[in-house]
């Protein structure tokens, strides 16, 4: 931030500068995210929100936001793309794959995956394991 006048400087300058300095790309809240050139944009303030780095999402990844279908991008937390590639290594005692973006996985304390229980009126969650990378198998 440029050096400015007692008084002359904004809490969203203020903010900005912060979240430009620790590696941040914007804001994150329960149901929104932001960047920073466009930050606050809805007018709510900030109290709920984290700071985030984008994360650019393809058309055809299953994300369920209002913008799924089209290339966008989300603000998540640090560190979250790495999650999204540890859990292609995550397969049900079923045999399914991990799919962060289904409906069929959740992410509590370890990637579990939805399995329909027999009377159909809800589902069993079943914990994955995670397989461990080998030099065959990366």
């Amino acid at each position: 931030m440029k050096a400015k006048e007692i008084g002359d400087v904004t809490a969203k300058e203020i903010m900005i500068d912060w979240l430009t300095t620790h590696g941040y790309d914007g804001l994150y809240g329960e149901e929104c995210g932001c960047l920073l050139d466009d930050l606050m944009p809805c007018g709510e303030g900030c109290e709920g929100c984290q700071g985030g780095v984008r994360m650019d999402i393809a058309a055809s990844t299953r994300c369920g936001c209002d913008g799924q279908g089209t290339d966008h991008w989300h603000v998540a937390p640090k560190g979250w793309k790495e999650k999204l590639e540890e859990a292609k290594r995550w397969t049900c005692e079923c045999g399914a794959k991990c799919d962060p973006w289904s409906y069929d996985w959740l992410w509590h304390y370890g990637w579990q995956h939805a399995h329909p229980v027999s009377c159909g009126h809800r589902q069993e969650w079943h914990m994955a394991r995670r397989k461990e990378p080998t030099d065959d198998h990366p």
